[in-house]
């Protein structure tokens, strides 16, 4: 019944403003946590991005998701993720999308409607980790450069390929949410990722320099969402980790817990603002000074790893 009512409502769309979501890593436990929420807000419409979509089709429905289109896209792939970007806030190219049927409920919805785009969100849900197991500070160390590129440059590239198209020419007020994701042990500079914090720091500062830069401006607006996070029980943290034990894994934050902190934060974000949030599942009697320390992490960690 309850997809039935929001069907209705949104058959009465027209020349309705509506907010355009780029979820890259779509697939991925988080990303398709944040999708579902997201998208059953009426006049919200996600265009998923995920490098791993088997078939051929260029362009995928997502059964069940209402408004949620999948795009096979590589992210690390700086051109074409712009392209494609640019693709989907052109709102002559939007309504072919949107006009094309073989689209599903993504299509249904503005078929052949009138509609301005009033919001741009960017969910950066993608974030390789690397244990590199060392011991001790080293600034002059080498940023490994996949991390680097899969953290921070790809979130600025599609940042940028927002921030800079002429979308922002239309009379409609464009507010564009610029969002990704850290860790809760950035303050502390664990030299064992130093390559993920420091791609962190530095995703992060782009982030708020973007905000600040555009704040004097009426348009586009820019906000910025950071939510830095415990463990997440992921396929990943579990592959990388398979040795943890119950004890410790209880408690790893749950993708769906991030989502619902995410997505309540997001709407609560006021244009020009910029939010730092952190989510911790913390373990009765923990004491982050004592456990980050490099020594002690290392050897906790190793007895997990393969």
């Amino acid at each position: 019944n309850n997809m039935k009512e929001q069907k209705m409502n949104y058959d009465k769309i027209d020349n309705k403003v509506i907010e355009i979501v780029f979820v890259a890593g779509a697939h991925g436990s988080l990303g398709s946590a944040i999708i579902e929420i997201l998208s059953a807000k009426e006049n919200c419409f996600c265009i998923g991005l995920q490098r791993n979509i088997i078939g051929t089709r260029s362009q995928y429905d997502t059964e069940g998701i209402p408004h949620t289109l999948m795009v096979p896209c590589d992210i690390s792939n700086f051109p074409e993720t712009a392209t494609l970007i640019r693709h989907f806030i052109d709102p002559d190219s939007l309504q072919q999308s949107f006009n094309d049927v073989s689209n599903g409920s993504f299509s249904r919805t503005l078929a052949g409607k009138t509609f301005r785009i009033g919001k741009i969100t960017l969910v950066h849900a993608v974030g390789p980790f690397k244990y590199e197991g060392y011991l001790t500070k080293d600034l002059d160390r080498e940023i490994d450069p996949l991390i680097l590129q899969m953290n921070y440059e790809a979130f600025e590239n599609m940042a940028e390929s927002i921030l800079s198209n002429n979308i922002h020419g239309q009379m409609t007020p464009l507010h564009i949410n610029l969002c990704t994701f850290g860790s809760v042990s950035e303050p502390y500079d664990i030299p064992l990722w130093f390559s993920f914090n420091e791609a962190k720091k530095k995703a992060l500062h782009y982030m708020q320099s973007q905000v600040e830069k555009h704040r004097e401006h009426n348009n586009p607006k820019v906000s910025g969402l950071y939510i830095r996070t415990s463990t997440i029980n992921t396929g990943k943290e579990n592959n990388l980790r398979p040795n943890a034990p119950e004890e410790v894994k209880k408690y790893w934050l749950e993708p769906k817990i991030v989502a619902a902190k995410f997505c309540e934060d997001l709407g609560n974000l006021e244009a020009g603002e910029c939010i730092i949030d952190d989510l911790i599942k913390p373990a009765p009697n923990f004491d982050p000074l004592k456990y980050y320390q490099p020594e002690n992490l290392d050897l906790c960690w190793r007895s997990m790893m393969p």
